[in-house]
């Protein structure tokens, strides 16, 4: 791809430099970039471009477990000082399953607040391959989407392996295809809980994207993977505990050599 140059700078400081959510996630995506940080955006921006129709409001990235402090550095050093209440409406409650590690207080109009954070790769279980040397044992596939940093200007979507000239001022990230990222919500059910996440319960979000999947349903790689997404989440078939816990079983029994759990 061929990207034009541009002077400006990057600057979390001010509010609306990078208007959010968009333009300020495409900024921390270049600042972590810059700073040779592996990562992928995470988070409710993610969920919006994968369906989920709610606002986003819990946007942020999954970094290398050992370059979190590193990530935290660089984004306070553009700006944006990291906030470390424990509170239950900063979704920074340790006591909840879906706190975040490190999260930041991101000012809007009126008032009101919207959160970044930054996720260490093993609460995820390090699923995601966060560069093209991690090893991507679900052979997760992604999309490319080009940023605009400065103002809400449309998203460029594009596929890898195409070589599209991307205008000033945009910046481009890796975003987890729509199937991937389902895939990975239900290998993280299965391997830790349905009920934790990061922001948002794992199975929540697979409710949703359940919702807005019936006329395009998602094809997994995986028969174990398939079965349990559509029985329990798009057709909701009634099930007893014992069948859900068989499904999730199957899934543990398929994926616990491939993932090396």
């Amino acid at each position: 791809m061929t990207t034009q140059g541009s002077e400006k700078g990057i600057d979390l400081s001010v509010m609306h430099y990078h208007p959010w959510p968009t333009s300020f996630i495409g900024a921390v995506a270049k600042l972590l970039d810059d700073a040779h940080i592996p990562n992928i955006i995470w988070g409710d921006l993610l969920y919006w471009w994968r369906g989920n129709p709610h606002i986003p409001q819990i946007c942020g990235f999954i970094v290398p477990s050992e370059q979190l402090e590193a990530a935290v550095a660089v984004v306070e050093q553009a700006g944006l000082s990291s906030c470390d209440c424990k509170k239950s409406f900063h979704f920074a409650d340790p006591t909840e399953s879906t706190c975040l590690p490190k999260h930041f207080r991101v000012a809007q109009r009126y008032g009101l607040y919207m959160t970044l954070f930054l996720c260490p790769s093993d609460r995820l279980l390090n699923l995601i391959p966060l560069d093209s040397s991690h090893h991507n044992p679900v052979a997760l596939r992604y999309d490319l989407f080009a940023l605009y940093l400065y103002d809400r200007r449309p998203v460029i979507r594009f596929s890898p392996g195409t070589d599209p000239e991307i205008p000033a001022d945009y910046y481009v990230v890796k975003v987890l295809a729509h199937s991937s990222l389902v895939e990975v919500l239900l290998l993280l059910g299965a391997f830790s809980s349905p009920f934790d996440g990061v922001g948002r319960r794992f199975t929540d979000l697979l409710r949703l994207f359940a919702l807005t999947s019936k006329d395009e349903p998602y094809v997994l790689q995986s028969r174990s993977l398939q079965r349990l997404w559509d029985l329990h989440y798009v057709r909701r078939k009634p099930l007893t505990v014992h069948q859900r816990d068989v499904l999730w079983d199957n899934i543990r029994s398929e994926w616990r050599k491939k993932l090396s759990f």
